[in-house]
């Protein structure tokens, strides 16, 4: 999961909240005031997941499915990145406080010679490996990364929903999501049964 973007949730947050779809799908509207991002974060995503479990995911914003498709994806900084540079702050906070106090040591004693301190180099942040991208950018092993290449080939809602294991909320929000970076859309509809209506990207835009 990405980090938080606690502007941008609240504000799809407040969207979903005056939609009229959280009554519609007999849900409680979300509560921000006192509450921690990743829980609030959740909360959002299940509102969406229910909204969509109740036939209703035709009548999402598509700011809203594009916000949780960005939150729930892949995102671009890692648990693992986040801890190790709270380990460097840490490290390097100790460091100073021991300077510190040896500075002060050393001035409550003015007969003993200082001898000039070697500086100890910063611990250098550990980059992770690059990880295999879609043809369109995404984390490959993620379910962005294997919708990009669906929608590369083609077909319908249905057969991406199953291939994937996702509600077709999420493909049309990850759809909005190519669509900003100025990809084409090609669609064949079926209106007898809008789930075999086939999707693909259109290459010569990439």
């Amino acid at each position: 999961m990405s980090k938080i973007n606690a502007k941008e949730l609240k504000n799809a947050i407040k969207l979903l909240n005056e939609s009229g779809l959280i009554e519609k799908a007999k849900l409680t509207k979300i509560k921000v005031v006192g509450v921690k991002m990743e829980t609030l974060l959740n909360t959002f995503g299940d509102a969406v997941d229910s909204i969509a479990d109740a036939k209703l995911d035709s009548e999402i914003d598509p700011a809203i499915i594009a916000f949780y498709n960005e939150s729930f994806g892949d995102g671009n900084t890692s648990e693992t990145e986040e801890t190790e540079e709270t380990e460097e702050t840490e490290e390097t906070k100790k460091t100073e406080e021991t300077e510190e106090t040896e500075e002060t040591e050393e001035k409550k004693t003015p007969k003993e010679k200082k001898t000039p301190k070697e500086k100890k180099t910063p611990k250098e942040k550990k980059t992770p490996p690059n990880k295999p991208r879609s043809c369109y950018g995404h984390i490959a092993s993620a379910k962005s990364g294997h919708l990009d290449e669906l929608l590369c080939k083609g077909g319908t809602y249905q057969e991406l929903m199953d291939e994937v294991e996702v509600k077709l909320h999420r493909i049309k929000g990850h759809i909005t999501v190519l669509k900003k970076k100025g990809l084409t859309l090609l669609v064949k509809e079926n209106e007898k049964e809008p789930l075999k209506t086939h999707v693909q990207i259109k290459e010569d835009n990439i």
